[in-house]
């Protein structure tokens, strides 16, 4: 929770203490002085820190524009300049404009990024999209580490992803392909500067950066096993029944590991361990994810067991996430619930508007159960 909201939050909560007699009114202020200031000038900053990011890239995009106009030197010299303006940016005023700093390092992250395109265009030089990515990545992932910026290190796992997106052609992915590693390294480098930070932001990004990784790993591991795919993953075709092998082991697989980090990170949040709560919601949304997806390999012998493990897995989330109070599990695995349920509906052949009646009235019955469960509570409490 922000500053500014904790010290509201107790203030007002403080308000009611005393009025209940719990604590003594001379207290208020000693209590109020242990707490954080409001902080009245983030709005003013993030403004600042936009503002920034804009005329710089204003700057990129006039230079763009005038390309072809320039002497070689001189864009070489203007794009130097640019960066290394920006990264003194960032260093002059981290001290006392962290937000600022951030968003210089975040534009030099970009300024070298554009640097690759325009400077290979100027001394034609062979275009490689997926080598220029990773080059980005590295990059945004170093500045962020140099200049203690998140915005720098989620730029590179923007780059990352692009990198998987534009590799998924079936030549430049996989374990043979040295650039795969590389964003392995360029994750790694962001996940160490989430740590030294404690940025929520940069573990986003990481969460699912990971969860690719770990679904492209398995997917190789399974191709070990079953002899076929990835490849990546060859145009799926032929060997039907061994791609089905090579889909139930990896999604199961998959599914199982992000289940089992989510019951971890749930046993951790009791122990208020930071990030733990991300993790959960993370965890659960993928695992059920990779349940869903294992009614494709099983299809369409095994429907009826699918459909049990689908139910089995969003029940046992359902029930993990409402008591913890962990919001983003619970709404997971309901999203997860109704699907297999509408799922079920589909198989049985239902018409629509009776299935849509009987989630209806399920929906109409949950609420029912939460009021009388509430008003319990309420009992007990009085």
């Amino acid at each position: 929770m922000k500053s500014s909201a904790y010290r509201k939050r107790v203030e007002q909560q403080l308000d009611d203490w005393i009025s209940a007699g719990l604590v003594e009114s001379q207290n208020r202020s000693a209590i109020l002085a242990t707490l954080p200031e409001a902080n009245t000038t983030t709005g003013r900053v993030w403004l600042a820190m936009a503002a920034t990011l804009l005329a710089g890239l204003s700057v990129i995009a006039l230079i763009a524009d005038n390309w072809e106009a320039m002497a070689r030197g001189l864009k070489l010299l203007l794009l130097s300049g640019l960066f290394i303006s920006a990264g003194l940016g960032a260093a002059v005023t981290y001290a006392r404009h962290q937000m600022i700093s951030n968003g210089l390092s975040l534009l030099a992250a970009l300024i070298f990024s554009a640097s690759i395109a325009l400077v290979g265009q100027a001394y034609n030089l062979p275009g490689e999209p997926t080598g220029a990515l990773l080059m980005s990545g590295f990059a945004a992932a170093l500045i962020g580490l140099a200049g203690r910026s998140s915005a720098s290190s989620f730029a590179a796992l923007i780059f990352a992803g692009l990198w998987i997106v534009n590799g998924l052609d079936g030549e430049n992915f996989g374990w043979m392909v040295p650039g795969f590693w590389g964003i392995h390294l360029i994750v790694g480098l962001a996940a160490f500067n989430m740590y030294r930070l404690q940025s929520a932001v940069i573990w986003h990004g990481v969460l699912l950066s990971s969860i690719a990784l770990s679904l492209f790993h398995l997917l190789e591991l399974s191709s070990l096993l079953t002899g076929h795919g990835p490849g990546f993953m060859e145009p799926l075709g032929g060997a039907s029944d061994d791609y089905r092998v090579l889909g139930l082991i990896a999604l199961g697989l998959f599914s199982a590991l992000w289940c089992a980090l989510c019951v971890g990170a749930i046993v951790r949040t009791e122990q208020v361990s930071w990030g733990a709560r991300t993790l959960a919601g993370y965890g659960c949304w993928a695992a059920l994810l990779g349940v869903a997806l294992l009614g494709l390999p099983m299809s369409p012998e095994g429907d009826v067991l699918h459909r049990f493990i689908w139910l089995g897995a969003s029940f046992f989330l359902l029930w993990l996430g409402a008591k913890n109070q962990l919001g983003w599990v619970s709404a997971g695995a309901i999203v997860s619930l109704f699907s297999a349920i509408s799922v079920i509906f589909i198989d049985l052949g239902m018409e629509l508007a009776l299935a849509g009646g009987i989630l209806g009235l399920t929906s109409v019955a949950t609420l029912v159960v939460v009021v009388v469960m509430k008003m319990s509570d309420r009992g007990k409490e009085a």
